[in-house]
């Protein structure tokens, strides 16, 4: 935890944000979903639902990420 924690202020002091992600954000669709716009708030974007490619973007991004 303390390593964590050096790491996540170094990447502050470089102006990098960090988000700590749970298994249980990746695995639920909806958590994911919140995740997913709080990450577009962050990065001021906005999500584009209707794009067809996002959603394929998104479940190949969910199954990258609970391996």
């Amino acid at each position: 935890m303390l390593l964590d924690g050096r790491r996540r202020a170094a990447l502050e002091a470089m102006g990098i944000t960090s988000v700590n992600v749970t298994s249980g954000q990746v695995r639920n669709s909806g958590a994911f979903n919140e995740l997913a716009k709080q990450l577009a708030v962050l990065a001021n974007h906005r999500l584009r639902y209707k794009d067809p490619d996002f959603t394929k973007a998104h479940l190949r991004l969910r199954d990258d990420l609970k391996t």
